[in-house]
């Protein structure tokens, strides 16, 4: 027997994967398009597919959908990097990011063998950008900064749970008086 819940999260995955499917066909037409354009020359289409995954990124996270949330922060790190210009995808690059849109399919159809295995495609996608040893070229040492600056500045939410009403100790907290849960009355 299924209970209201039950019923509420299979409508909200099933949901989730139409919405999905708009999202990586969106992001396959962008890197089918960068493959042909190059990210220089295609900025627009690098923030729209960046968006994207950043989308499906949140979307995955909301339906509890962990592997796909994990694939698509690790290609949202990548693009950062090639929006910030800190990192110029080759065709072994584009190979990876297909792969790791391959392994997001085989997820939302609910799939669990699979070959590449979203820890190898995660594997792949942040050797793309990780600290490599130095060449001794000043050019690969500054493109590996870039790169890790857009990665360290990546957005952290932070959630704090209160256990009782907000205690205000501002000194202007008589000018907004606030309600028992803290906030505006």
């Amino acid at each position: 027997m299924t209970g209201p819940d039950d019923e509420f999260k299979k409508k909200l995955l099933a949901t989730f994967r139409e919405e999905a499917e708009e999202y990586v066909n969106t992001i396959t037409k962008g890197l089918l398009e960068l493959e042909k354009t190059g990210p220089e020359t295609g900025t627009l289409v690098t923030e729209r597919v960046f968006r994207t995954i950043h989308s499906l990124k949140g979307a995955a996270r909301a339906v509890s959908l962990k592997e796909i949330e994990l694939v698509c922060q690790n290609l949202e790190n990548v693009f950062a990097a090639i929006k910030n210009g800190g990192y110029h995808p080759d065709a072994d690059a584009f190979d990876i990011f297909h792969n790791a849109v391959k392994v997001i399919r085989i997820h939302l159809q609910g799939a669990s063998a699979q070959q590449p295995s979203s820890a190898e495609v995660i594997q792949q996608i942040r050797g793309l950008i990780a600290p490599k040893k130095s060449t001794g070229n000043d050019q690969d040492t500054s493109r590996r900064n870039l790169v890790n600056a857009a990665i360290n500045t990546s957005p952290v939410i932070r959630v704090v749970a209160s256990t009782g009403p907000r205690q205000d100790t501002s000194p202007d907290s008589s000018t907004f008086p606030t309600s028992s849960l803290g906030t505006p009355k």
